[in-house]
């Protein structure tokens, strides 16, 4: 070899970046900006009005500050193998996954496992080609490479030449001698050697010719690391993987972002929640490929139910008035079936009762009602979103060594059956109409709860169950409104569907978008109307309204949703998803199916009202003191950002005595956090795992939050975080009104319990208000008739935000 080309060698052998050099970084941030500049699509308004976002394109609105960075227009050239559709997919996997974490509402209509999934997949696919745009980078980008190679073609060594001597050097005795003294342990630093191997492999040296490096290091006692050896190293990653951490602080503002809407029922204005990411997630558009429409916990149809008789029936053959066999030696007369679609869900079995297959969020009952937890199911947190008031008496997670109750037959008694494993069903036939089916069970009085045994039918394990029903006495005035607003709405969406004005999934979409906005409008206009001021501070219960809460009202909801009878204005009924419920009768008979069919959309409604509002309605019901701005009100009148804590659920039983509030401010320019405590003491346990909150926690000026802010809500036991924390991101402009029901995760990322709050603009003058009429306010009087006074109003404008949506 030449002296020159040694020379040139040797010295670019000695240029090794440390893993804080710029270029490192940088050429990580130009994929992050490739990714956010590839964002494909134009929001169109698909079910908004008076939105200044319509038109423009999805990558202005995620990603407004965006600018094409320095090489950025030469990732396509040096990864040929992924391509521009590549990129414009992972980037609304990426952007999707982002409104998975930090939304409030929208993250319930995505599905995560999909997210997630594609996000994975994306990055096995650009760790292969990572190799090729490290040393794009390293010899384009990092300066002493980048002179050294200049020097080399201003003299006319091609980078083969440079190659071959390169790999002969590092095969040197003063090369392999300099090593030895450089050595962690006896091993080649990883980070070291993969510079090494890349500049190789950017001169043009072959796999084969550097394996033999590699091989010369092992002969010489040089050891490899495990990452770094000739059979891993092509995989080797110089940096963590792409993920929605990256890009959150560049769309936060994005995805968070509403806007308001106006002529909404009686003169109302609207807040339109996270809408730009609604529109971002729905048919038609890019990310409409992970919306899901909310669906309930129930059986394949092959799940045999345990008779009263000790015979068995598979699920689908169950019909009204079938008498079957319930926990505690009772037995229970079958008020219906309900019939929802599979939608695509993922089935689970466990391992010994296969063709027993059952959704995620399914409720079995836990037999030892361990820290009295009576629930176990694969997904609780789930549960928890979509059946309010299930969590009051515990939700765990079913894994193995999960204990259930056990019915045997031989020895005619309850029994605790451990599970062995709980696995996929081999199901995999996946299809949107697909039939699962649940069974809700006659009800004697308020306080009958719905519990069977399912099994497979060829063992004696009968395992305890629960239908997906809400705890009537735990909440009956929030069930008032949601009933009501069905009842009140459903002619208009049936009528919608009879003249094939709208689809079902058009219709579910516009349901999910809409609901949970459109209960804070009611309530606002209500509020807000001159009779109903007058009524929230002298409340009496309206004449054509009887709150009579000794009848049966679990009788009174299996009648209104199988279609045997009508409500009337002196019902009161309870928020369960029993609207889902069909008599499961149908046939060949035209008439039957038409039933059928009438049966299940009108329980899907159902079931989107219950898991988009229940928990809300039940939160503002329970706070009824807490007024709305006006709608007129201007948000430069409104100086002050109220947070307040509605309620907390957990998983399972935790001992803390404080919450720590963190407010932190991530500006452009610094960042700061505040905290701030408030005692457990404040808190009212409502059962062992929920407490309740009617205090305000902190009041800031709207001026001292600034964009890119976030709330950090910590559990402390003696002034010591429990690694217990809920992360709340708050849109650059604040909102009148934000309804937050977020997780609270533990140290490992995982999900352990919900926190619900409220978060509001208000004034001084409101403050005040608010604070005189929650000295008066009395729960047992006040929180019936202020819920009866104001569900027709949710009602109706939600009806009215329908017909105002069908007629655009």
């Amino acid at each position: 070899m030449s002296d020159q080309v040694y020379d040139i060698a040797s010295r670019l052998a000695l240029a090794v970046p440390e893993r804080s050099s710029s270029f490192v970084s940088n050429a990580r941030s130009v994929l992050i900006s490739k990714t956010e500049g590839a964002t494909p699509g134009n929001y169109t308004d698909g079910w908004a009005f008076f939105n200044e976002s319509k038109g423009k394109a999805y990558r202005v609105l995620f990603f407004p500050y965006y600018g094409q960075k320095s090489y950025e227009d030469q990732v396509n050239n040096v990864m040929p193998n992924l391509g521009q559709g590549f990129w414009s997919d992972f980037s609304v996997s990426i952007l999707c996954q982002v409104m998975l974490n930090i939304t409030n509402s929208v993250k319930n209509s995505l599905n995560g496992g999909n997210i997630n999934n594609d996000v994975n997949s994306a990055m096995n696919r650009l760790r292969n080609e990572w190799y090729s745009w490290y040393g794009y980078m390293m010899f384009n980008t990092y300066d002493p490479v980048k002179s050294i190679m200049q020097e080399a073609s201003n003299k006319g060594i091609t980078n083969n030449q440079i190659g071959a001597t390169y790999s002969e050097y590092m095969k040197s005795t003063p090369f392999l001698l300099a090593t030895k003294t450089q050595l962690i342990d006896g091993y080649f630093s990883d980070w070291v050697l993969y510079q090494h191997l890349e500049k190789m492999k950017y001169l043009g040296v072959s796999d084969n010719d550097i394996n033999g490096v590699l091989q010369t290091f092992l002969d010489n006692g040089i050891k490899l690391p495990s990452n770094m050896t000739q059979s891993t190293w092509k995989s080797y990653v110089w940096t963590d993987n792409l993920s929605w951490t990256d890009f959150r602080g560049d769309c936060q503002n994005g995805v968070m972002a509403g806007f308001y809407t106006s002529n909404i029922h009686e003169g109302g204005s609207r807040y339109y929640e996270e809408g730009n990411s609604r529109d971002f997630i729905s048919d038609g558009k890019p990310g409409g490929k992970y919306w899901q429409s909310q669906s309930s916990c129930c059986f394949s149809g092959n799940t045999k139910v345990l008779m009263a008789d000790i015979t068995s029936k598979p699920i689908k053959d169950i019909q009204q008035n079938d008498i079957v066999l319930c926990p505690g030696g009772k037995t229970g007369k079958v008020a219906f079936v309900s019939t929802p679609k599979r939608n695509n869900r993922t089935l689970y079995s466990i391992k010994g009762i296969e063709g027993m297959e059952f959704t995620e969020t399914h409720p079995f009952l836990q037999s030892s009602k361990e820290n009295n937890q009576k629930f176990i199911t694969i997904n609780p947190i789930k549960l928890m979103e979509n059946v309010p008031t299930l969590s009051h008496e515990g939700i765990s997670p079913l894994m193995k060594n999960s204990h259930i109750l056990q019915y045997s037959i031989s020895e005619k008694k309850e029994l605790s059956y451990q599970v062995l494993e709980v696995n996929e069903s081999n199901n995999k036939q996946v299809t949107n109409d697909e039939t699962l089916y649940d069974v809700i069970i006659q009800s004697e009085n308020e306080t009958s709860v719905s519990e069977y045994f399912v099994g497979n039918g060829s063992n004696n394990i009968w395992l305890g169950v629960s239908s997906e029903i809400p705890k009537i006495h735990i909440a009956p005035v929030a069930g008032l409104c949601v009933i009501t607003i069905l009842e009140e709405i459903w002619p208009f969406i049936h009528n919608l569907i009879e003249n094939k004005k709208i689809t079902e999934e058009k219709l579910f979409y516009t349901l999910q978008s809409n609901l949970s906005n459109l209960i804070t409008s009611g309530l606002q206009v209500h509020q807000h109307q001159k009779q109903n001021k007058i009524a929230l501070q002298n409340v009496t219960v309206s004449d054509s309204v009887n709150l009579n809460m000794s009848e049966n009202l679990q009788m009174i909801v299996n009648n209104v949703f199988s279609g045997l009878t009508t409500t009337n204005n002196t019902t009161v009924v309870n928020n369960t998803v029993t609207a889902r419920a069909t008599i499961n009768t149908a046939n060949d008979h035209n008439e039957e199916n038409d039933k059928l069919l009438y049966n299940q959309l009108k329980g899907a409604v159902y079931e989107i009202i219950l898991s988009e509002t229940g928990s809300k309605i039940m939160n503002l019901l329970n706070n009824g003191w807490r007024m709305l701005p006006s709608p007129e009100m201007k948000d430069e009148n409104l100086n002050k950002f109220s947070i307040h804590l509605f309620s907390i659920e957990l998983q399972q039983p935790l001992d803390f005595n404080d919450i720590q509030l963190n407010m932190i401010m991530e500006n452009v320019d610094n960042s700061k956090e505040e905290s701030f405590n408030i005692p457990s003491q404040l808190l009212q346990k409502s059962s062992n795992n929920t407490f309740v909150s009617l205090n305000q926690m902190k009041c800031y000026d709207v001026s001292s939050v600034s964009s890119m802010a976030m709330m950090k809500l910590k559990l402390m036991k003696d002034n010591i975080p429990l690694d217990c924390t809920a992360t709340i991101y708050l849109p650059s402009t604040l909102p009148i009104y934000m309804y937050c029901y977020v997780d609270i995760k533990d140290k490992n990322e995982k999900a352990i319990g919900k926190m619900a709050l409220d978060l509001r603009r208000l004034n001084d003058e409101l403050m005040k208000e608010e604070t005189e009429r929650m000295k008066g306010w009395n729960d047992s009087e006040k929180l019936s008739s202020s819920a009866i006074n104001v569900c027709h109003s949710f009602a109706g404008t939600v009806r009215d935000c329908l017909n105002q949506i069908m007629n655009n």
